[in-house]
């Protein structure tokens, strides 16, 4: 490379990528400017074909925007040429692209123009520049403590409870919305393993599912139950990342949980009020509207009989009469035995739906099946309770606005999961008013919210599905223990 220097009012600049080790890879500009080969010496080492005033900025500006993995600031520094010191202007720019598989750093040169050659400041040594980088490199670092120093904050005192979990599932950070929500200090919380705070039928479940976040896959949001110190069960939704450690391994998992403990009360007592509504109308069809439609029917068939001659069109009359009062309290006595319904054992779920099938075959003459896989293990009743009912209104639903010919229910029990599916043939989401929007698709979404269950709503031309998944509480016999 031969010396050339810029004329006044120019502007000089060259860029050079290199490799992690300081490579030159490619060049281009008025590279000559700032490098020159040693004598002697065949390499590519920036560093080494830097030229005097250069070599010290640069090493720190590689180290800098290597350390970081952002571009540096703009350093002024003096490059020693024939004709004497000449200011340039030097930038570091880390290179980020999918389609670049090794480190590479994007290094800017520019020389600005109407600067005479030979003049420079009183101490314009290498040393001087080398200071100049230095004290930049100071003001960004703490610029940089700083924002840490912010963003620190904010995460140690939210509200929510933060929590980092080591690749060992122990809690390694604690913030004081952690302290507040689950009554153990930072002390005594640094540690624990992290299953202490699930209840115990959901701990084997939660561990898995934290592994599988550390292993790669998507991170999600769900909600569920944490126990606090006290004892105390309480409704949290969990938001979970994973931080990436050395060589891109993601060896922690940060959780982000917040009490949701007084909004899922509010939606179970909102739930039981539309419950204690149905069952009251239920049981007032059952006892009231009921008893009367009996009375009628059985007045109608008495005055059936006493019309004695058969040729005369009022008997006929009175016999269509008496079969009318009959299916009509045969439809509300079936009504009112959906709106009252029996609470469900948590071990009895399958028998449930298969009453549902059955009474859905003999009342609305549809062809309902079904089928379980595995054996569904539920936390309680009223989770078991609730599923039937999701169960219940999407068959209703089917009846109502798809005119379907076959109604499957099938419930299936496979790992961690329970999932719940009714599916139809009738004609699928069409008309003006969609069945998604309808009340019965929003009770349905609201019960799966209560136990937190995944809610989804699937339709389209060849008919309808509804899938509700349930996290499995596996037995205690099968579960593996958690860490202590």
């Amino acid at each position: 490379m031969s010396s050339a220097t810029p004329s006044a009012g120019m502007v000089s600049s060259a860029t050079v990528l290199i490799d992690e080790q300081n490579q030159i890879l490619y060049l281009t500009g008025s590279a000559s400017l700032y490098l020159e080969p040693p004598g002697g010496e065949q390499t590519r080492d920036l560093l080494r074909l830097a030229r005097r005033g250069l070599r010290g900025v640069l090493r720190r500006l590689v180290g800098l925007a290597r350390e970081e993995g952002r571009a540096t600031p703009t350093i002024r520094a003096w490059v020693l040429r024939d004709a004497g010191h000449q200011p340039v202007r030097v930038a570091v720019h880390p290179i980020h692209s999918p389609l670049v598989l090794r480190p590479l750093f994007l290094v800017v040169f520019e020389t600005p123009g109407g600067q005479p050659a030979g003049s420079h400041p009183r101490d314009a040594s290498p040393a001087a520049a080398g200071r100049e980088a230095a004290g930049a490199e100071d003001r960004w670092d703490l610029s940089r403590n700083r924002e840490y120093a912010r963003l620190a904050a904010v995460l140690r005192d939210s509200s929510d409870a933060v929590v980092v979990t080591g690749p060992d599932d122990r809690i390694m950070a604690w913030n004081r919305g952690a302290e507040r929500l689950y009554g153990y200090t930072e002390a005594e919380a640094l540690g624990l393993a992290v299953a202490v705070l699930t209840p115990e039928p959901r701990r084997s479940a939660e561990l898995a599912l934290l592994r599988r976040v550390r292993q790669g896959e998507p991170p999600d949001s769900w909600e569920t139950q944490r126990v606090a110190r006290d004892g105390r069960i309480l409704d949290v939704s969990v938001t979970v990342t994973r931080l990436r450690g050395e060589a891109g391994r993601a060896d922690e998992v940060v959780t982000v949980d917040r009490d949701v403990t007084r909004l899922k009360q509010l939606e179970r007592d909102v739930l039981g009020c539309v419950t204690e509504e149905q069952v009251r109308i239920g049981r007032e069809l059952h006892d009231t509207v009921g008893q009367e439609l009996t009375g009628l029917r059985l007045m109608a068939e008495i005055l059936a009989a006493d019309l004695r001659d058969p040729r005369s069109p009022d008997q006929a009359l009175g016999a269509r009469v008496c079969d009318g009062l009959r299916g009509v309290l045969e439809r509300v006595r079936s009504i009112a035995h959906g709106l009252v319904p029996p609470e469900v054992a948590a071990d009895e779920v399958g028998s449930a739906l298969a009453a549902l099938a059955a009474r859905t075959r003999e009342s609305a003459g549809v062809d309902c099946s079904f089928h379980q896989s595995g054996v569904a293990v539920l936390p309680d009743a009223g989770v078991a309770t609730h599923l039937v009912r999701i169960a219940q209104e999407a068959v209703c639903n089917a009846l109502k606005h798809a005119r379907p010919h076959r109604v499957a229910i099938t419930l299936t029990a496979s790992g961690a999961a329970v999932e719940l599916r009714v599916a139809d043939d009738g004609s699928g989401v069409s008309g003006p008013t969609p069945r998604g929007d309808g009340l019965g698709m929003r009770l349905m979404r609201y019960r799966a919210g209560l136990i937190n269950a995944a809610f989804r709503l699937d339709s389209g031309p060849q008919g309808t599905q509804v899938t509700c998944t349930l996290r499995q509480e596996m037995p205690h016999d099968q579960a593996p223990s958690a860490p202590g």
